[in-house]
């Protein structure tokens, strides 16, 4: 216990790691210590992070993270606001009348917050029925006849109305 009475923190590193007072392997003990100091100044890092994100965010609105689907060595590797898509804003033409909108993390009028993997279907409230949750598909307008005149894909695609 002589160690308790020298070095009150080297006392309490050394028992919380279960390092004995005797004889013991200084090089493994020394970087299970080296271990402790690292997590610990990671974490005061990411919390240094989280404050200056949070305190650039405050009061405004916008998209601050969306999914992460790629990474790398550098921080513009990842994706942040846009990465494929603007917003994780995605087609899903896999399903009728039906948009994606992947996670992400957003700030509305100052309040923070994150949302799941949401897809939407294209509907409205029913123009048939007051009954609660009844809904209809969004009509899709028609092509107009400006554009169905062209005599060709490429010409109805280029189409610009004026």
């Amino acid at each position: 216990m002589a160690s308790f009475k020298l070095f009150p923190l080297v006392w309490v590193l050394t028992s919380s790691l279960g390092i004995s007072e005797g004889l013991y392997d200084i090089n493994n003990d020394m970087q299970r210590l080296k271990n402790v100091v690292s997590s610990l100044a990671r974490q005061v890092m990411l919390q240094q992070y989280s404050q200056e994100e949070k305190l650039r965010s405050d009061g405004g609105s916008g998209i601050k993270q969306v999914r992460v689907d790629k990474d790398g060595e550098k921080n513009y590797d990842t994706n942040s606001h846009s990465g494929v898509a603007m917003g994780a804003i995605h087609d899903h033409s896999n399903y009728k009348m039906t948009v994606g909108l992947g996670e992400g993390q957003y700030v509305l009028n100052g309040v923070e917050f994150r949302t799941r993997h949401n897809d939407y279907q294209l509907r409205m409230p029913s123009t048939r029925s007051s009954d609660y949750h009844i809904m209809n598909e969004i009509p899709i307008p028609a092509v107009p006849p400006q554009v169905r005149e062209k005599s060709s894909v490429e010409e109805q695609a280029s189409h610009k109305s004026v």
